[in-house]
């Protein structure tokens, strides 16, 4: 029983222990915080506690007891807070004296806007130099600025910037005053402005305001400083076409500066690493390179696919490099990659048509495609349809369109319907009238250069069409005659006394489908005008001028009764004969292009039409035998025979 009994003694003594213990490291928790001691004296005291606790707690009762008399815990304690006392006086102290320092620095919080900008620039490194400099460029960059006045602020500037130009460069003030002084200085000042900052040319490509400095050097510096910048970017083009500062300085290094060889530099390194590492001389294409290695040709072109890939979605594709090596990519991939490719792309073609090689690629994804994926192009040109008519370039993918697509009735609900509501836009230009012209009369060579007429034939035979091309050709026409033929009517007179349009009047004439009627009324009705004289010299002589008489009218006239005669159906020329009237067609023999036309009404092949005409002119071959000009001397012919 007393052995129990001792053993509950010390093992309530224990348990009293540890309560002690947990207390007390409680206690000097909260005092910690309150005192808020730094971390350090935080960390330390703990783990000194928590090795006593593990101690005290593996101890036996007369080993704790004996323990706590050894070590005075209140003591210990208590030199502990002494010293946390101590330092939160230093502290305070420090605090202070850092309080009493930046007394004198302004304050933010009291100043204005414009005042705590200027505070802010007075922090940087090159502030009074800015501030000079910009005040000098005030003044140079004005084009009242005398010579002498340039050159001597030129000269001052040049002592200035010296061995800082890397500095100015990178900040959008001071790089305008650096600009400057490459556009009006002299070649020195250039070249020892280039010399401090030649070997730091990629990475100030990649700064938003430095890169104006690499531009202009490529504007204005010498064929070896060219060189030198073409050099710096071997190596890491792909990147920099990647790069939105970057590649603007790639694109017009590429378009505007580099010769035939740097460009194939430049496009090297889309073909392969080993290709950005080593340039190999004469060579000068792709086709060159695949040709020389053609079991390089599949690694090549796979190289290619994942570099462009990781293009599409930026806006670097608008760039004509990326173009170049799109189309490069197209004329040499398998068709299984190819197809991959194109559907890639489809999305974006509307963002490329507008370059050389933009064109063609569109044109590529065009005939290659599937029909899902014409569908996808057409309906990216939504609402700038009349745009790409109307582009150098971006109208040959039109007309690659209306080569490849089967669906004519999708092809005229998202592009024709689009291109008649803009039809006055696209008739006054000289690119819209080929569109108009390639659905009325495909590939005639009076239209169409045969360079054209070649490329578009790149396009016959692809094995995503099937559509016979005169069942295509007609079923496009049907859908534009009505148009058409609506505004010739209502703009008859714009269109047949202009030069470039009034081919258009007669090809809409001659094959569109409907009633002409309308049209031929409209023109008519020109041609019953009064025959005035206009002087020739006078300003608005051209607008004056009767249809007759007029260089581009009296073509249209002509051309229309052509078409009667070939067609052995005399209805234009029967209603112009009706609507003019015998009197007026009388005065038409007084000029040269009026007695020509009288002739051609002559041998249109009716004889109504030729017997009216000569009842109404034996009269006045007296006349025409007086008369000067060509036309008089062959109407009088035509009369008497």
């Amino acid at each position: 029983m007393e052995k129990k009994k001792s053993r509950s003694v010390a093992s309530t003594g224990k348990i009293k222990m540890k309560k002690k213990f947990a207390k007390q490291g409680k206690v000097k928790k909260e005092n910690r915080s309150a005192k808020k001691s730094t971390s350090g004296i935080k960390k330390k005291k703990d783990k000194t506690f928590e090795e006593k606790s593990e101690k005290f707690v593996k101890m036996d009762f007369e080993e704790m007891v004996a323990a706590e008399g050894d070590d005075n815990e209140e003591e210990i304690e208590a030199k502990e807070l002494k010293e946390a006392k101590r330092e939160k006086g230093d502290k305070l102290e420090k605090g202070k004296k850092r309080k009493a320092e930046d007394s004198d620095k302004p304050d933010l919080l009291q100043m204005s806007k414009k005042q705590r900008k200027d505070v802010r620039k007075q922090v940087k490194t090159n502030y009074e130099l800015s501030q000079k400099t910009k005040k000098m460029w005030e003044v140079l960059r004005q084009e009242k600025c005398s010579k002498e006045k340039r050159k001597e602020i030129l000269d001052e500037l040049k002592e200035l910037v010296k061995g800082k130009v890397l500095e100015l460069v990178y900040a959008h003030d001071s790089v305008r005053v650096v600009q400057c002084c490459l556009k009006f200085g002299d070649g020195s000042l250039r070249t020892d402005m280039f010399n401090e900052v030649k070997d730091h040319i990629l990475n100030m490509s990649k700064c938003k305001y430095a890169k104006f400095f690499v531009k202009q050097m490529l504007r204005y510096g010498t064929k070896e400083q060219r060189n030198h910048i073409m050099i710096a970017f071997h190596g890491s083009v792909c990147k920099m076409v990647r790069h939105k500062e970057a590649s603007e300085v790639i694109e017009m290094a590429y378009n505007n500066h580099a010769n035939l060889k740097q460009r194939l530099k430049l496009l090297e390194e889309f073909y392969g690493p080993s290709f950005a590492v080593f340039k190999k001389e004469g060579i000068e294409s792709l086709d060159d390179i695949i040709k020389a290695e053609p079991e390089k040709k599949r690694q090549i072109t796979e190289f290619m696919a994942n570099t462009l890939t990781s293009m599409i979605d930026k806006t670097v594709i608008k760039h004509s490099l990326i173009h170049k090596v799109l189309y490069d990519f197209f004329l040499h991939a398998r068709p299984q990659l190819r197809s991959d490719m194109i559907e890639s792309i489809r999305e974006v073609v509307v963002q490329i048509l507008h370059t050389h090689d933009g064109a063609r690629v569109a044109m590529q994804c065009i005939w290659h495609g599937t029909a899902k994926d014409r569908k996808v192009i057409m309906k990216s040109f939504k609402t700038y349809v009349s745009k790409i008519c109307r582009e150098e370039y971006g109208h040959w993918v039109m007309l690659a369109l209306f080569d490849s697509v089967d669906d004519t009735k999708l092809l005229a609900k998202i592009i024709l319907t689009e291109m008649m509501k803009c039809l006055s836009e696209i008739c006054e230009d000289q690119y819209g009238r080929k569109v108009l012209l390639y659905i009325l009369c495909h590939r005639h060579q009076q239209h169409f250069h045969p360079h054209i007429i070649e490329l578009l034939k790149k396009g016959d035979g692809n094995a995503h069409s099937k559509k016979d091309a005169n069942t295509r050709k007609q079923e496009l026409i049907e859908s534009v005659s009505k148009p058409l033929l609506e505004h010739v009517k209502n703009f008859a007179r714009q269109l047949v006394r202009n030069k470039q349009t009034c081919l258009l009047v007669t090809a809409i004439y001659q094959n569109t489908i409907g009633d002409k009627n309308p049209l031929m009324e409209a023109i008519c009705g020109l041609a019953s005008e009064d025959l005035v004289a206009v002087p020739r010299d006078s300003k608005d002589a051209l607008d004056k001028m009767h249809i007759i008489e007029h260089p581009a009218g009296h073509l249209v006239l002509k051309k229309l009764i052509q078409l009667d005669k070939d067609t052995q159906d005399t209805v234009f020329c029967k209603m112009l004969i009706k609507k003019v009237g015998t009197d007026k067609i009388t005065t038409w023999s007084t000029i040269n292009r009026g007695a020509f036309i009288l002739v051609s009404l002559m041998d249109c092949g009716n004889d109504d039409v030729k017997n009216i005409i000569k009842d109404a002119m034996t009269p006045l071959i007296k006349k025409l035998q007086k008369a000067e000009f060509k036309g008089a001397e062959v109407l009088q012919q035509k009369l008497e025979s």
